[in-house]
Protein backbone atom coordinates (compact mmCIF):
# COMPACT_ATOMS: atom_id res chain seq x y z
CA UNK A 1 0.00 0.00 0.00
CA UNK A 2 2.75 2.42 0.87
CA UNK A 3 4.58 1.52 -2.34
CA UNK A 4 1.40 2.22 -4.34
CA UNK A 5 0.90 5.56 -2.61
CA UNK A 6 4.53 6.49 -3.27
CA UNK A 7 4.13 5.69 -6.96
CA UNK A 8 1.02 7.82 -7.19
CA UNK A 9 2.79 10.73 -5.54
CA UNK A 10 5.71 10.41 -7.97
CA UNK A 11 3.34 10.38 -10.96
CA UNK A 12 1.47 13.35 -9.54
CA UNK A 13 4.76 15.20 -9.03
CA UNK A 14 5.81 14.49 -12.63
CA UNK A 15 2.45 15.68 -13.92
CA UNK A 16 2.69 18.92 -11.95
CA UNK A 17 6.23 19.47 -13.23
CA UNK A 18 5.05 18.91 -16.80
CA UNK A 19 2.21 21.39 -16.32
CA UNK A 20 4.68 23.90 -14.89
CA UNK A 21 7.02 23.60 -17.88
CA UNK A 22 4.12 23.88 -20.34
CA UNK A 23 2.90 27.01 -18.55
CA UNK A 24 6.43 28.41 -18.57
CA UNK A 25 6.81 27.79 -22.30
CA UNK A 26 3.38 29.28 -22.98
CA UNK A 27 4.27 32.40 -21.00
CA UNK A 28 7.50 32.80 -22.95
CA UNK A 29 5.59 32.41 -26.20
CA UNK A 30 3.16 35.15 -25.14
CA UNK A 31 6.08 37.42 -24.23
CA UNK A 32 7.73 36.67 -27.56
CA UNK A 33 4.52 37.52 -29.43
CA UNK A 34 4.24 40.79 -27.53
CA UNK A 35 7.87 41.64 -28.35
CA UNK A 36 7.29 40.80 -32.03
CA UNK A 37 4.16 42.94 -32.10
CA UNK A 38 6.15 45.85 -30.68
CA UNK A 39 8.88 45.24 -33.27
CA UNK A 40 6.35 45.31 -36.12
CA UNK A 41 4.97 48.58 -34.82
CA UNK A 42 8.47 50.13 -34.68
CA UNK A 43 9.35 49.17 -38.27
CA UNK A 44 6.00 50.19 -39.77
CA UNK A 45 5.28 53.66 -38.41
CA UNK A 46 7.29 56.84 -38.79
CA UNK A 47 9.29 58.28 -35.90
CA UNK A 48 10.45 61.78 -35.08
CA UNK A 49 13.23 63.12 -32.91
CA UNK A 50 14.44 66.60 -32.10
CA UNK A 51 17.23 68.24 -30.12
CA UNK A 52 18.08 71.84 -29.30
CA UNK A 53 21.38 73.63 -29.85
CA UNK A 54 23.95 72.25 -27.43
CA UNK A 55 22.11 68.94 -27.04
CA UNK A 56 22.67 65.62 -28.77
CA UNK A 57 20.25 64.20 -31.31
CA UNK A 58 19.62 60.47 -31.14
CA UNK A 59 17.92 58.25 -33.73
CA UNK A 60 17.42 54.62 -32.77
CA UNK A 61 15.93 51.50 -34.37
CA UNK A 62 15.35 47.98 -33.00
CA UNK A 63 17.46 44.98 -33.97
CA UNK A 64 17.28 43.78 -37.55
CA UNK A 65 16.42 47.27 -38.82
CA UNK A 66 18.27 50.43 -39.78
CA UNK A 67 17.53 54.16 -39.94
CA UNK A 68 15.91 55.51 -43.11
CA UNK A 69 15.67 59.31 -43.00
CA UNK A 70 12.50 60.88 -44.41
CA UNK A 71 13.10 64.57 -43.66
CA UNK A 72 15.31 66.86 -41.59
CA UNK A 73 15.12 70.48 -40.50
CA UNK A 74 17.72 72.63 -38.73
CA UNK A 75 16.93 76.17 -37.77
CA UNK A 76 14.06 77.98 -36.07
CA UNK A 77 10.36 78.14 -36.88
CA UNK A 78 7.03 78.83 -35.22
CA UNK A 79 7.29 75.47 -33.47
CA UNK A 80 8.54 76.40 -30.01
CA UNK A 81 10.53 73.22 -29.40
CA UNK A 82 13.39 74.92 -27.59
CA UNK A 83 13.40 77.82 -25.10
CA UNK A 84 15.04 81.09 -26.11
CA UNK A 85 17.57 82.25 -23.53
CA UNK A 86 19.23 85.21 -25.23
CA UNK A 87 17.79 88.73 -24.96
CA UNK A 88 18.14 89.14 -28.72
CA UNK A 89 16.09 86.04 -29.47
CA UNK A 90 13.33 87.06 -27.05
CA UNK A 91 13.04 90.61 -28.39
CA UNK A 92 13.39 89.84 -32.10
CA UNK A 93 10.10 87.92 -32.28
CA UNK A 94 9.50 84.63 -34.08
CA UNK A 95 12.35 84.69 -36.55
CA UNK A 96 12.21 81.75 -38.94
CA UNK A 97 15.32 80.33 -40.55
CA UNK A 98 16.56 76.98 -41.82
CA UNK A 99 19.66 75.30 -43.16
CA UNK A 100 19.15 73.68 -46.56
CA UNK A 101 21.93 71.11 -45.98
CA UNK A 102 20.29 69.59 -42.86
CA UNK A 103 18.89 66.59 -44.73
CA UNK A 104 22.22 65.91 -46.42
CA UNK A 105 24.02 65.98 -43.07
CA UNK A 106 21.56 63.66 -41.29
CA UNK A 107 21.54 61.20 -44.21
CA UNK A 108 25.36 61.11 -44.39
CA UNK A 109 25.70 60.57 -40.63
CA UNK A 110 22.74 58.31 -39.76
CA UNK A 111 21.34 56.54 -42.83
CA UNK A 112 21.78 52.78 -42.64
CA UNK A 113 22.77 52.64 -38.95
CA UNK A 114 20.77 51.21 -36.04
CA UNK A 115 21.75 53.94 -33.63
CA UNK A 116 22.95 57.44 -34.39
CA UNK A 117 24.00 60.28 -32.08
CA UNK A 118 24.86 63.70 -33.41
CA UNK A 119 25.74 66.94 -31.58
CA UNK A 120 23.48 69.84 -32.50
CA UNK A 121 25.17 73.17 -33.26
CA UNK A 122 25.81 75.41 -36.25
CA UNK A 123 29.36 74.02 -36.65
CA UNK A 124 27.89 70.63 -37.49
CA UNK A 125 25.30 71.93 -39.96
CA UNK A 126 27.41 74.70 -41.49
CA UNK A 127 27.02 78.46 -41.38
CA UNK A 128 24.59 79.74 -38.77
CA UNK A 129 21.29 80.46 -40.60
CA UNK A 130 20.19 83.00 -37.95
CA UNK A 131 22.82 84.11 -35.40
CA UNK A 132 21.52 84.83 -31.92
CA UNK A 133 18.40 82.70 -32.38
CA UNK A 134 17.94 79.39 -30.57
CA UNK A 135 17.81 76.64 -33.17
CA UNK A 136 16.95 72.95 -33.18
CA UNK A 137 17.06 69.93 -35.44
CA UNK A 138 13.88 67.98 -36.18
CA UNK A 139 14.12 64.63 -37.99
CA UNK A 140 11.47 62.26 -39.30
CA UNK A 141 12.59 58.70 -40.02
CA UNK A 142 11.54 55.07 -40.35
CA UNK A 143 13.20 51.86 -39.21
CA UNK A 144 13.86 49.84 -42.35
CA UNK A 145 13.84 46.08 -41.68
CA UNK A 146 16.73 44.01 -42.96
CA UNK A 147 14.16 42.11 -45.02
CA UNK A 148 12.56 44.35 -47.62
CA UNK A 149 11.89 44.73 -51.34
CA UNK A 150 13.63 47.04 -53.79
CA UNK A 151 12.32 48.31 -57.13
CA UNK A 152 14.41 50.37 -59.54
CA UNK A 153 12.99 52.11 -62.59
CA UNK A 154 14.99 53.94 -65.24
CA UNK A 155 14.07 57.36 -66.55
CA UNK A 156 11.09 57.02 -68.89
CA UNK A 157 9.90 53.73 -67.38
CA UNK A 158 6.96 52.95 -65.13
CA UNK A 159 7.49 51.25 -61.75
CA UNK A 160 4.77 48.95 -60.45
CA UNK A 161 4.54 48.18 -56.74
CA UNK A 162 2.11 45.45 -55.77
CA UNK A 163 1.29 43.31 -52.74
CA UNK A 164 -1.02 40.33 -52.55
CA UNK A 165 -4.19 40.65 -50.48
CA UNK A 166 -4.40 41.18 -47.53
CA UNK A 167 -0.97 42.81 -47.56
CA UNK A 168 -0.40 46.45 -48.48
CA UNK A 169 2.58 48.65 -49.35
CA UNK A 170 4.75 50.24 -46.68
CA UNK A 171 7.37 52.68 -48.03
CA UNK A 172 10.78 53.15 -46.40
CA UNK A 173 12.72 55.25 -48.88
CA UNK A 174 12.68 56.56 -52.43
CA UNK A 175 15.63 58.22 -54.17
CA UNK A 176 15.68 59.83 -57.61
CA UNK A 177 18.88 60.66 -59.47
CA UNK A 178 22.13 58.81 -60.02
CA UNK A 179 24.93 57.65 -57.76
CA UNK A 180 28.56 57.92 -58.75
CA UNK A 181 29.17 54.16 -58.47
CA UNK A 182 25.73 52.95 -59.60
CA UNK A 183 26.80 51.53 -62.95
CA UNK A 184 24.48 48.55 -62.52
CA UNK A 185 21.35 50.74 -62.60
CA UNK A 186 20.16 51.93 -66.00
CA UNK A 187 23.05 51.87 -68.47
CA UNK A 188 24.57 55.30 -68.82
CA UNK A 189 23.84 56.72 -72.28
CA UNK A 190 24.23 60.42 -71.47
CA UNK A 191 26.95 62.33 -69.73
CA UNK A 192 28.75 60.44 -66.94
CA UNK A 193 28.15 61.88 -63.49
CA UNK A 194 31.14 63.08 -61.52
CA UNK A 195 29.36 63.05 -58.15
CA UNK A 196 26.31 61.60 -56.46
CA UNK A 197 23.25 63.61 -57.48
CA UNK A 198 20.33 62.23 -55.48
CA UNK A 199 16.92 63.66 -54.60
CA UNK A 200 15.73 62.07 -51.34
CA UNK A 201 12.55 64.15 -51.32
CA UNK A 202 11.04 61.66 -53.79
CA UNK A 203 9.95 59.58 -50.80
CA UNK A 204 7.21 62.09 -49.93
CA UNK A 205 5.53 61.70 -53.34
CA UNK A 206 5.77 57.91 -53.16
CA UNK A 207 4.41 57.82 -49.59
CA UNK A 208 1.46 59.97 -50.59
CA UNK A 209 0.70 57.80 -53.59
CA UNK A 210 1.52 54.22 -52.57
CA UNK A 211 1.50 53.97 -48.76
CA UNK A 212 -1.24 51.63 -47.55
CA UNK A 213 -2.26 50.71 -51.10
CA UNK A 214 -2.25 47.29 -52.68
CA UNK A 215 -0.98 48.45 -56.05
CA UNK A 216 0.43 51.64 -57.55
CA UNK A 217 2.28 52.78 -60.68
CA UNK A 218 4.92 55.52 -60.77
CA UNK A 219 6.14 57.24 -63.92
CA UNK A 220 9.89 57.93 -63.65
CA UNK A 221 10.91 61.27 -65.14
CA UNK A 222 12.09 64.75 -64.22
CA UNK A 223 8.60 66.19 -64.62
CA UNK A 224 7.43 64.20 -61.62
CA UNK A 225 10.61 64.62 -59.55
CA UNK A 226 13.04 67.57 -59.48
CA UNK A 227 16.19 66.90 -61.50
CA UNK A 228 19.21 66.84 -59.15
CA UNK A 229 21.76 66.07 -61.87
CA UNK A 230 23.45 67.87 -64.76
CA UNK A 231 21.45 67.96 -68.01
CA UNK A 232 21.87 64.79 -70.04
CA UNK A 233 22.47 62.48 -67.05
CA UNK A 234 20.31 59.35 -67.16
CA UNK A 235 18.57 58.96 -63.83
CA UNK A 236 16.56 56.28 -62.04
CA UNK A 237 14.14 55.96 -59.16
CA UNK A 238 14.97 53.45 -56.41
CA UNK A 239 12.19 52.51 -53.97
CA UNK A 240 12.56 50.39 -50.84
CA UNK A 241 9.31 48.98 -49.48
CA UNK A 242 7.70 45.96 -47.86
CA UNK A 243 4.34 44.22 -47.95
CA UNK A 244 2.67 44.17 -44.54
CA UNK A 245 -0.73 42.84 -43.41
CA UNK A 246 -3.43 45.51 -43.63
CA UNK A 247 -4.56 44.84 -40.04
CA UNK A 248 -1.01 45.23 -38.71
CA UNK A 249 -0.51 48.50 -40.62
CA UNK A 250 -3.75 50.01 -39.35
CA UNK A 251 -2.92 49.01 -35.76
CA UNK A 252 0.51 50.64 -36.01
CA UNK A 253 -0.72 53.67 -37.96
CA UNK A 254 -4.49 54.30 -37.63
CA UNK A 255 -4.17 57.38 -39.87
CA UNK A 256 -3.92 55.10 -42.89
CA UNK A 257 -7.57 54.12 -42.46
CA UNK A 258 -9.84 55.43 -45.19
CA UNK A 259 -13.45 54.33 -44.85
CA UNK A 260 -14.20 55.19 -48.49
CA UNK A 261 -11.71 52.75 -49.96
CA UNK A 262 -10.93 49.07 -49.84
CA UNK A 263 -7.19 48.28 -49.80
CA UNK A 264 -7.85 45.42 -52.21
CA UNK A 265 -9.15 47.87 -54.81
CA UNK A 266 -6.67 50.70 -54.31
CA UNK A 267 -4.78 51.16 -57.56
CA UNK A 268 -3.04 54.47 -58.10
CA UNK A 269 -1.10 55.83 -61.05
CA UNK A 270 1.34 58.63 -60.31
CA UNK A 271 1.38 60.75 -63.47
CA UNK A 272 3.57 63.71 -64.36
CA UNK A 273 2.46 66.96 -62.78
CA UNK A 274 4.61 69.30 -64.83
CA UNK A 275 8.10 70.61 -64.13
CA UNK A 276 8.98 71.92 -60.72
CA UNK A 277 12.03 73.72 -59.43
CA UNK A 278 14.21 71.49 -57.26
CA UNK A 279 14.00 71.91 -53.52
CA UNK A 280 17.64 72.31 -52.57
CA UNK A 281 16.92 71.12 -49.05
CA UNK A 282 16.06 67.65 -50.32
CA UNK A 283 18.70 67.18 -53.01
CA UNK A 284 21.76 65.25 -51.91
CA UNK A 285 25.14 65.75 -53.56
CA UNK A 286 27.35 63.50 -51.48
CA UNK A 287 29.75 60.59 -51.72
CA UNK A 288 28.32 58.92 -48.61
CA UNK A 289 25.77 56.50 -50.07
CA UNK A 290 23.93 53.81 -48.16
CA UNK A 291 24.44 50.20 -49.19
CA UNK A 292 20.94 48.82 -49.29
CA UNK A 293 20.51 45.30 -47.88
CA UNK A 294 18.19 43.09 -49.82
CA UNK A 295 15.77 40.99 -47.87
CA UNK A 296 12.88 38.85 -48.75
CA UNK A 297 9.49 40.26 -47.86
CA UNK A 298 6.48 38.07 -48.08
CA UNK A 299 3.77 39.22 -50.41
Amino acid sequence: MNSFDGGMLRHKGCFLSLCYYILLLWTKEIDALADFSGYLSRIIKSHSAHACDGERLRLHCPRHSTISVLSAFYGHSELQLCPSHSHYAMTSGNRSCSKSTALQKIVSECQGFRDCKLPVNNRVFGCDPCPGTTKYVLVSYKCKPTEHKTKVGCEGEVIKLQCKHPRVINIYSAVYGRGLEDDNHCSLVGKPTVFDCLYYGAVHSILKTCYGKQKCFIVVNSQQFPDPCFPGTRKYLSIIYSCVPWTVLTEADPSVLNPTSDPEQNEVILKPKGSRRPNSGSIIVSNSLVTYAYIKGRR
